[in-house]
């Protein structure tokens, strides 16, 4: 991936971007970063995968190898991103030190460990997200003080037939009718042209999209409401090239009410052209 395509995917959010090895690592306006990485590769074989499982999920031994793998890459992203952000390194520092050859990574502080239900458990003054799918692993904290919550997620393109078969749990009819307008009109061409040029290429690309942001709007707001609330509990109602808004149809809490709206930020073909990545940033005054 070359740096111009990094900055063009990243220009509407203004986040400046580090390309280091086999790592992304995007600055989140100062207030954290969020770190992609391609696994599995050589650089995997330094980590302590056996030290990461023991301290963050003993249970975890027993679990299949490809399981035990997502978990360690998605935790490696972890500790970059919360490394990095504590560190507060310029891009130059940040190359002449490549993170996964340190030997802070046996240090404990900066491994994320894993809550009885699954979810991060995160620094005190930290907040984060963590998501990985077919050999990719992303995740991004940010500073407590600066963000109210963090939700990211990281998708394989859907193929057309799964994708119309998911469509109806994924969205309701108002929904379905928007996506079909959006087709018609050709609003995501050149975002997702290198994916096909077919209208059932863009429509399988709609309904990823749709479902990864549905993804990172849970993972961001879940941690603030503590209530369980599905697809089907938002809408995506704008969507631009890098962008789109999200809209509750539920009331989940008193700050967040009904018709409350989201800009998520999103990237297809992301590390690679089967791929696609999301996230929401909300900052603190969202919820005041």
């Amino acid at each position: 991936m070359s740096h111009s395509a990094i900055f063009s995917w990243l220009t509407p959010l203004e986040l400046p971007v580090l390309l280091l090895q086999e790592l992304v690592l995007l600055d989140v306006g100062g207030a954290g970063f969020a770190v992609g990485w391609n696994y599995p590769s050589a650089a995997f074989t330094s980590l302590p995968f056996a030290a990461v499982l023991d301290h963050c999920w003993p249970e975890g031994r027993n679990a299949a190898v490809r399981r035990q793998t997502e978990f360690v890459a998605a935790r490696y992203c972890a500790w970059q991103s919360l490394n990095h952000t504590d560190a507060q390194l310029t891009a130059t520092a940040a190359v002449s030190q490549p993170g996964y050859s340190s030997d802070a990574l046996d240090v404990p502080h900066h491994w994320v460990e894993r809550a009885t239900a699954g979810e991060p458990l995160w620094p005190a003054d930290r907040i984060g997200s963590i998501s990985h799918c077919a050999g990719k692993a992303i995740a991004v904290t940010a500073s407590a003080q600066q963000l109210a919550s963090v939700g990211i997620d990281i998708d394989r393109g859907m193929p057309y037939e799964r994708a119309m078969a998911v469509l109806p749990v994924l969205t309701s009819a108002i929904e379905r009718e928007r996506l079909k307008q959006w087709v018609a009109e050709g609003v995501l061409s050149d975002a997702i042209g290198h994916m096909g040029t077919r209208d059932e290429d863009t429509m399988r690309c709609l309904v990823t999209l749709v479902f990864s942001a549905k993804e990172s709007l849970y993972k961001a707001l879940y941690p603030l409401v503590g209530v369980y609330f599905d697809y089907r509990d938002a809408d995506v109602v704008a969507i631009g090239g890098h962008s789109c808004t999200m809209e509750l149809k539920r009331t989940l809490s008193a700050e967040f009410p009904a018709g409350k709206q989201f800009e998520l930020g999103w990237q297809c073909g992301w590390p690679d052209a089967t791929m696609m990545v999301s996230w929401l940033l909300l900052p603190q005054e969202r919820i005041v």
